[in-house]
């Protein structure tokens, strides 16, 4: 009888696990379809306005530092399509023609740097929430990709790569800092909604 009562435990843990690994691979899926289908629309208008080339390496270097610290997420598809269109076409098409001088970007970018490190990781709340010893390797990660992101900004600041680096760092930040607070309100309305 209590041999009967582990298998049925067992079972259930078993079932648990495999429902957790289900939810967690259609949350994987359907990010994937998603960012593919906003990534070929973005492709789409960029190389339409010939500027392919620029919107590339903004996108590589946001997607680095987003994979890893996270960001700022919109509960419909067509609101993170037209972000991320206002995004870049912000970047590319308006400040990538203000240039600081080096050394304001130098001091800009190090407290980015820092501020990514503080602040991130920052996840949708719809994904699995992660446990301290992940959370601790996307934050050292985070942290180290936003320092070789900066320091590739450094390095290429006389392109207009750089200079578009620059501010793609600068609006993620931002974007993060949003992030941040958005999540901490979510939680002052959890806790306040708990505690009446």
């Amino acid at each position: 009888m209590k041999m009967d009562k582990f298998e049925t435990s067992a079972q259930t843990g078993t079932d648990g696990l495999m429902k957790k690994n289900i939810i967690f691979l259609s949350y994987v899926i359907k990010c994937y379809l998603y960012d593919l289908s906003k990534l070929f629309l973005l492709i789409a208008t960029f190389t339409y306005l010939n500027l392919l080339d620029q919107f590339l390496y903004c996108y590589l270097l946001l997607l680095k530092l987003r994979t890893l610290a996270g960001g700022l997420h919109f509960r419909k598809y067509i609101s993170c399509l037209l972000f991320s269109m206002a995004f870049f076409l912000c970047i590319i098409k308006v400040l990538a023609n203000i240039k600081p001088a080096l050394s304001l970007c130098t001091v800009t970018l190090f407290l980015c740097t820092i501020i990514i490190c503080i602040l991130g990781p920052i996840h949708s709340s719809s994904k699995p929430s992660l446990d301290s010893k992940h959370r601790m390797h996307f934050k050292k990660d985070g942290t180290m990709a936003a320092a070789y992101c900066s320091a590739l900004t450094l390095v290429l600041y006389h392109t207009e790569y750089g200079v578009a680096g620059f501010w793609t760092i600068i609006l993620y930040t931002l974007q993060l800092i949003a992030a941040y607070l958005q999540k901490k309100r979510g939680e002052n309305h959890v806790q306040k909604t708990v505690q009446t």
